[in-house]
């Protein structure tokens, strides 16, 4: 599967479990749990799939952009901008602590710590504005 094809399904299913989990445990879950959710699929996806890990999370970087410029066009450029850029930083990480140490679940374990950071920021940004 090619990356872009990894990546579409990565955010289609990330769209899908996001609106189940906050639905169910509410806004936290998007600092908490969704970052972890997204981490696992974006890295599982591209793993499974044989496509480029890298590129699979970029692809879910633009697909998240769109989205959240369709939700928020005030808000949504910025957002979207920022949102491609850290989904190409968990990406990077995610392929360096695998190459340093052979250990997918190292590579999720390092983004997804940097990717609930990220959330957590952002939502404490956002609530101050």
């Amino acid at each position: 599967m090619s990356y872009w094809g990894a990546g579409f399904l990565a955010a289609g299913a990330a769209w899908v479990l996001n609106r189940f989990v906050v639905k169910y445990l509410g806004e936290s879950s998007i600092i908490w749990v969704i970052p972890w959710l997204e981490e696992i699929v974006k890295t599982g996806t591209a793993v499974y799939s044989g496509a480029s890990l890298l590129g699979t999370h970029v692809v879910f970087g633009v697909i998240e952009a769109v989205a959240d410029y369709a939700v928020s066009p005030r808000w949504g450029i910025l957002a979207g901008f920022s949102g491609m850029l850290s989904h190409w930083f968990y990406g990077l990480v995610t392929v360096f602590v695998y190459k340093q140490t052979s250990s997918w679940l190292g590579g999720i374990l390092c983004a997804g710590f940097l990717h609930v950071f990220w959330n957590y920021a952002m939502t404490r940004i956002n609530n101050k504005s």
